[in-house]
């Protein structure tokens, strides 16, 4: 399975409302088995299940740093799209001729062999290109980005991480995102 990352919804309007600010809040990433299975309900740190032990971690996870979002306009952003063109689920393209907007390959295929797609400039609405779907994904993309985080002389086995904003108390420590790595990651005795 390939590694994914999802975003918890209520992340969004936890950051819109001011709850969560990740330019200045404390972030940490915590780790856990396979057998969390991430919701769309999980709003919280004490929604969390299945958090992983070992020797040289700590519960709860740890403090991430560096943190930085870059947002980018849609017209400078992506490679533009093309005729005859395998696209999988995931990749973001714009039109050949930029109009504003980005569009993310939803249903992977080859897209029109000869015919670009008259692309919907509404937020939200699926366009058919080919046998790919776009969905258009907005006027700009904003990228998050931070040191990596790491455990030192640590043994563990963990499957997915889970990004969230620390106010010291677990029912009340917004979850932002959570990256399942498609596989168990193994540490034994190393960083």
């Amino acid at each position: 399975m390939p590694a994914s990352v999802s975003v918890y919804p209520h992340a969004l309007r936890l950051m819109q409302n001011g709850t969560i600010d990740v330019d200045s809040d404390t972030l940490k990433l915590a780790l856990v088995t396979a057998s969390y299975v991430y919701s769309v309900a999980h709003v919280f740190f004490s929604d969390i299940t299945n958090e992983i032990t070992g020797t040289g971690y700590t519960a709860g996870g740890t403090t991430i740093s560096g943190v930085t979002l870059t947002t980018t306009l849609a017209d400078a952003w992506a490679t533009p799209w093309t005729a005859a063109t395998v696209y999988t689920a995931g990749q973001v393209i714009r039109p050949s001729s930029a109009n504003g907007y980005l569009y993310q390959c939803v249903v992977g295929g080859t897209s029109h062999a000869t015919t670009e797609p008259t692309w919907s400039t509404t937020r939200g609405i699926n366009n058919t290109d080919g046998t790919v779907t776009w969905l258009n994904i907005g006027r700009s993309v904003t990228v998050f980005d931070c040191a990596n985080a790491s455990w030192s002389n640590a043994t563990i086995s963990a499957s997915g991480a889970i990004l969230y904003e620390d106010t010291g108390v677990a029912s009340t420590s917004g979850l932002i995102l959570y990256n399942d790595f498609g596989e168990v990651k193994n540490s034994s005795d190393a960083t």
